[in-house]
């Protein structure tokens, strides 16, 4: 009788471990599904890289796996540190935005793992409103956009007709290199605006200036030709 109440007491203990198991599987994988979206909606420019997103959900469930078998045993907790040390990410992360993503992931899987299930709704529903508040036109209007225009020309241009146009679009602006050979001039400068619809309009009439041969206006952070 003894016997069979341990045996009962056992297999409970065990269903009750699965349980807690796949509760906390599913909890950490619902959230990297809602890290992802809300990745996916705040993507700067509309680039929005499926392969990433799928990451975020990866790492959270990871993450969390490795809380749940670490437990309170510090011994397994340094095997699985210097197992994890040997690990190369090859892959650059294009912006620090997208890097805050990844972190945001990994504290979700930590705290889940960790049964504080009240720190990663807390924390995530916080991180949500933040996301969404800075990508809202308008919001803290002292951000501004950077940019680094690449201006082909000839000699002869005149160099006061550029800031002419800067100063029309009220740009910040400094000439970071200048080339000048038998071929013609390359200027490049870095610019700020806040008004990112103006890109086009400024390159169209940088362009129209007599003696400009090219504009290329680069996004300062992915280098994407605008």
């Amino acid at each position: 009788m003894n016997e069979s109440l341990i045996l009962e007491l056992l297999y409970n203990e065990n269903s009750l471990e699965w349980q807690k198991v796949c509760i906390s599987l599913t909890v950490s994988l619902i959230f990297g599904i809602i890290i992802a979206q809300v990745y996916k909606k705040t993507s700067k420019d509309n680039f929005y890289e499926n392969d990433f997103g799928l990451t975020l959900i990866i790492v959270t469930i990871i993450i969390n796996s490795i809380m749940l078998t670490i437990g309170s045993n510090i011994a397994l907790s340094l095997g699985l540190i210097g197992s994890l040390s040997i690990i190369r990410f090859r892959t650059a992360i294009k912006g620090s935005v997208d890097m805050s993503f990844l972190f945001w992931s990994i504290a979700a899987g930590l705290a889940i793992g960790a049964n504080q299930y009240v720190v990663a709704v807390v924390c995530s529903i916080i991180v949500i409103i933040v996301v969404f508040l800075i990508n809202r036109p308008g919001f803290l209007s002292i951000l501004k956009k950077e940019y680094v225009a690449i201006i082909n020309a000839e000699s002869k241009m005149n160099k006061k007709k550029l800031d002419q146009i800067f100063s029309k679009y009220e740009l910040k602006c400094k000439l970071k290199s200048s080339f000048s050979d038998k071929d013609g001039l390359e200027l490049t400068y870095s610019i700020r605006t806040r008004n990112k619809q103006n890109i086009d309009y400024i390159a169209k009439e940088l362009n129209a200036i007599a003696g400009v041969e090219s504009v290329s206006i680069l996004n300062a952070e992915s280098n994407i030709q605008i």
